[in-house]
């Protein structure tokens, strides 16, 4: 495994304070391919307990498509070769935890960490790797998303103000008719 992929297993996670920070999970399904859609698309499905989420769902061109299946199999010390389907197709069945930023629930997965060895593949991590200037850590991109929430939210209370001022000279009354 490269150096640059890897993330030792940090036992200092504070679970206790907030437990959905690392979930632990069962590999359910892979997939790596052109979906319907025309797009070549990886993702891994993960079986929670009550629940199930895919990671990566990452849109890839061949160079970086093979990398990202490279990295996660590294990570879970398993062989790669040049048939990317069946290279993920070994995850399928492995424990793992599924690492969150937030801990909020409907949040996407940052990262997988292999339940054995303790290596972590993080998807902000990989992404950099390829897109050193594009890619916001999670925080950044969750300030930006919240800071827009709240400029739609404000210029929705704006309209919302100026219809109530003109509320009286829109109103038909139709008792009065």
């Amino acid at each position: 495994m490269s150096n640059e992929m890897s993330n030792e297993v940090n036992n200092e996670v504070n679970n206790e304070e907030n437990p959905r920070l690392r979930q632990p999970g069962v590999i359910a399904a892979t997939h790596y391919g052109v979906e319907d859609h025309g797009i070549l698309t990886c993702s891994i499905q993960i079986e929670f307990v009550g629940y199930s989420q895919g990671f990566g769902n990452l849109c890839l061109n061949p160079t970086i498509g093979s990398d990202f299946v490279k990295s996660v199999c590294e990570t879970f010390s398993l062989s790669f070769s040049d048939d990317l389907q069946k290279s993920l197709n070994q995850l399928v069945g492995l424990q793992c935890f599924g690492l969150y930023c937030f801990g909020k629930y409907n949040e996407s997965i940052e990262g997988l960490e292999d339940m054995v060895t303790g290596r972590r593949f993080l998807l902000t991590q990989w992404r950099r790797k390829h897109f050193p200037k594009k890619t916001p850590s999670p925080l950044e991109a969750a300030r930006n998303e919240l800071k827009s929430q709240i400029d739609s939210a404000q210029e929705r209370v704006k309209r919302a103000e100026a219809e109530l001022k003109d509320l009286d000279n829109k109103y038909y009354d139709w008792e009065k008719a």
